[in-house]
């Protein structure tokens, strides 16, 4: 109440884009215990975004209006998380495109079967390598291998994606009015 929502918006979102730039780390043997730190440190960072975005739109608002900017407050939320999802799992599925083949490739699978793994691009962004009982031990790992660095690739990418989004939100937070103060606020 006695800083308003700036402070907390820009230390949200650059704790935020902070952790992200975090989870660059992770590889194909990172455990919970290199993951856990970064989390938390999203979830704080969210605490403090989302509080501080709410008394900034419903305390900008004016006061016979504060159940309408609530509602769209709510909206903005949902309707970001959605289009958060669609614009990063995109850029999964265009990453894992971009390196699958070549590090099929690279693990020494022949090109006829990289071509023809190629189409499971979608598979391989969900995190899932496209083997099958039918391929031979030696190949399923080097699929496996593959998979696993192609969807590295592309996790990284939609990270740095999303630190730069939050560190942009924190530029955007330091123009947040302050919002009403005193009798009748919101």
């Amino acid at each position: 109440a006695r800083y308003g929502p700036r402070p907390p918006l820009v230390i949200g979102m650059l704790l935020l884009g902070g952790a992200m730039l975090g989870l660059l780390g992770l590889d194909q043997t990172t455990g919970f215990g290199g993951m856990w730190p970064w989390f938390l440190l999203i979830g704080i960072a969210l605490g403090l975004v989302v509080v501080a975005s709410t008394q900034a739109i419903v305390g900008n608002a004016p006061v016979h209006l504060g159940g309408v900017a609530g509602g769209l407050q709510t909206t903005a939320n949902q309707l970001g998380g959605v289009l958060g999802t669609a614009v990063l799992g995109s850029i999964m599925v265009a990453g894992v495109g971009a390196t699958f083949v070549s590090h099929l490739h690279d693990a020494g699978v022949p090109a006829a079967v990289a071509g023809k793994l190629a189409a499971a691009k979608e598979t391989v962004a969900q995190g899932v390598a496209p083997v099958t009982h039918a391929m031979p031990a030696g190949l399923a790992q080097k699929v496996t291998e593959a998979s696993h660095l192609a969807f590295l690739d592309a996790l990284h990418t939609a990270i740095l994606a999303a630190a730069g989004v939050a560190l942009a939100g924190a530029g955007l937070a330091l123009l947040v009015k302050r919002g009403h103060a005193g009798e009748g606020a919101v």
